[in-house]
């Protein structure tokens, strides 16, 4: 399956899943909150197509400094961030980058909570926030 064109295992980052288990273990456990790990799902319309693990920052964008690659034009090279803030976890948009959360446009700068199953999109693409809870 392609999203947007694009084949499996083009997008990635340092939040993309590791391909050593014993590295993926490791990865897992730096990314887990309370014994929950927190994900965002890629998704090709209700399919899903990849997923990427949270740290207590996250980089969004198309740049390969971002901890999440979306190697898309409709993405900015530095799109949005998540943050958790110790009882949860924020979207924050990007000046310049067009963001939504569950179909409602996001302001840049002004930090929003997310729920589990919260739908964001990044300029074409669309991730589900999984709380892991």
């Amino acid at each position: 399956m392609a999203v947007n064109g694009r084949s499996p295992g083009v997008f990635g980052g340092a939040a993309a899943p590791e391909s050593d288990p014993e590295e993926a273990r490791a990865a897992t456990a730096a990314r887990t909150s309370h014994g929950k790990t927190a994900r965002l799902v890629l998704l090709d319309d209700d399919q899903e197509f990849d997923d990427f693990l949270l740290a207590s920052e996250t980089a969004i964008g198309r740049g390969v400094t971002n901890d999440v690659v979306l190697p898309d034009r409709s993405i900015a090279t530095r799109h949005a961030r998540i943050v958790h803030d110790g009882d949860g976890y924020m979207l924050q948009a990007l000046p310049d980058a067009a963001t939504t959360l569950n179909g409602v446009s996001v302001t840049p700068g002004k930090p929003i909570p997310l729920a589990d199953g919260d739908r964001i999109g990044i300029g074409n693409l669309s991730l589900r926030f999984e709380s892991g809870s």
